[in-house]
């Protein structure tokens, strides 16, 4: 029983950081415009993978696929 409880452990574990890796990463692979911005500009971000399902395109969606975070130099 022992024996048990120890491999069910161990493979709760193994597919919880395995789960967890970088596998589903997305990175911005272009972005424009560079530097500072007149306002209403608009941005334009290429990433590396979809983020959303082809027959979405062009269509209005209310769930979030990727959410940004503004950090403003001083």
């Amino acid at each position: 029983m022992k024996l048990l409880k120890s491999s069910l452990f161990v493979s709760v574990i193994y597919f919880f950081f395995n789960g967890c890796g970088t596998d589903n990463t997305v990175t911005v692979e272009e972005f424009s415009p560079q530097g500072e911005v007149a306002n209403l500009t608009t941005f334009s971000i290429e990433f590396s993978e979809n983020l959303a399902p082809a027959d979405t395109l062009d269509k209005w969606l209310t769930e979030e696929f990727v959410k940004f975070e503004l950090k403003f130099a001083c």
